[in-house]
């Protein structure tokens, strides 16, 4: 997965006119997280229901992929 992010942060490099490993050479040795988060829909179903507070993101970029859970699409 750490590979699948820093391809895409080598392509968001280039897209800015950044040398490809202007935010690769950051990442490295750098804290990474793996947090794996679920939505249940059978309860949290109704129009500006939360299913995260507020929170503070820690890291570069954040990838999602589909949960056990129906309901995070990606």
């Amino acid at each position: 997965m750490l590979a699948a992010l820093e391809i895409v942060a080598q392509m968001a490099a280039l897209g800015f006119g950044m040398e490809r490993e202007t935010f690769t050479e950051k990442m490295r040795n750098a804290p990474h997280l793996l947090a794996p988060t679920g939505s249940d829909l059978a309860e949290h179903h109704d129009l500006n229901d939360i299913f995260a507070g507020f929170h503070y993101d820690l890291n570069f970029l954040t990838y999602e992929r589909s949960s056990a859970v129906l309901g995070l699409l990606t």
